[in-house]
């Protein structure tokens, strides 16, 4: 299973994405904000609080309040999690993950401790 730690700037959106075939869930640690998913309304969020995404939907996350939003954001893994993909090449080289189809997560200037 991966993980990761994202702390957004007030005002700052994570990016829309699609991680593909993964569902997606996240907790939030500290902040407000909202999902954003297409086809469907706002939902707002404060801490704590989960979040669910599911799979093959194109989605975004935002700050709505005026601290930091931070929280901890899981995919669920698949069989093909065991193979190194372009998620593992990426973060090899230092490079920010970029969305992709096959699930990679865009990592936005705002965004850090993606693991």
């Amino acid at each position: 299973m991966r993980s990761g730690f994202v702390c957004l700037k007030p005002g700052a959106t994570v990016g829309w994405h699609i991680t593909g075939i993964k569902e997606e869930s996240l907790v939030i640690l500290h902040g407000r904000g909202e999902a954003l998913t297409d086809g469907q309304q706002k939902r707002p969020f404060a801490a704590p609080a989960p979040v669910y995404i599911p799979p093959m939907t194109r989605h975004n996350v935002a700050t709505t309040g005026q601290e930091p939003l931070e929280y901890v954001v899981a995919p669920a893994a698949t069989h093909e999690d065991s193979q190194p993909g372009i998620e593992d090449r990426a973060l090899l080289k230092g490079q920010p993950l970029r969305a992709t189809a096959m699930g990679a997560m865009l990592v936005a200037p705002s965004v850090r401790g993606w693991s």
